[in-house]
């Protein structure tokens, strides 16, 4: 017996220490995954240095947007105990203050009221989750308030256990967007890509141009972190 409890005792050690060192492996996986990111954020915003059409400009700044909104995902695995999941809130309000730096939202000018569970998402839900938020939060800010403009912007997330799904809702009091635009949105780049992202999650979209922009996805496909 005391043979067969130091064997398994002896045991128990090396599957501790395999298991930690894997753990720290993963998470310098997750670091140099964030670094890489960093860097591609870093090249593109050198090469709207040299960029003068100011629709390029624009578009290299939505791509390093979607790059940070990444790596901030990754950023923030390595950073917790949590290798597997996201924390949302933290994750939301770190996606929002780097948006609000990169457009350069006035101090006081738009006032975000935030509406988010406190969960733990799934690395495979989150980054999608984290694509559609930075498309939409983006938009928000290039279009809803202009030179400056004073307003409203509501993010939501929530659990819906009747439906058992995500509710994703980004919410606007801009003036919303003109006709033409408004039919003209499910061609841009940045409603297909939401539309691809939403196709993968297995969500509903929904859009109003009424009192402002509300989308709302309903997420059926989502998976919470242990």
């Amino acid at each position: 017996k005391q043979r067969y409890s130091k064997v398994l005792e002896q045991k128990n050690i090396q599957i501790e220490r395999s298991l930690a060192d894997k753990e720290l492996l993963l998470k310098e996986i997750h670091h140099r995954v964030k670094n890489n990111l960093q860097v591609i954020s870093s090249l593109l915003k050198l090469q709207s240095r040299y960029v003068k059409d100011p629709t390029a400009i624009s578009a290299i700044k939505e791509g390093r947007a979607r790059v940070r909104s990444m790596a901030l995902i990754h950023q923030n695995l390595y950073q917790t105990e949590h290798l597997t999941g996201v924390r949302v809130k933290e994750y939301f309000d770190r996606l929002l203050d780097e948006l609000f730096a990169a457009y350069e939202v006035g101090q006081g000018q738009i006032t975000v009221h935030k509406r988010v569970d406190d969960l733990n998402i799934d690395i495979d839900t989150i980054i999608p989750l984290g694509l559609i938020l930075n498309e939409l939060i983006t938009n928000a800010l290039k279009y809803a308030f202009p030179a400056e403009t004073q307003g409203i912007l509501l993010v939501r997330l929530e659990e819906d256990s009747a439906s058992e799904s995500l509710i994703l809702e980004v919410k606007d009091s801009g003036p919303g967007m003109p006709e033409a635009t408004w039919k003209q949105t499910p061609t841009t780049f940045g409603f297909r890509l939401i539309q691809a992202l939403s196709d993968k999650l297995e969500a509903k979209i929904s859009l109003d141009n009424k009192d402002g922009m509300q989308v709302v996805l309903q997420i059926f496909d989502y998976q919470k972190a242990a």
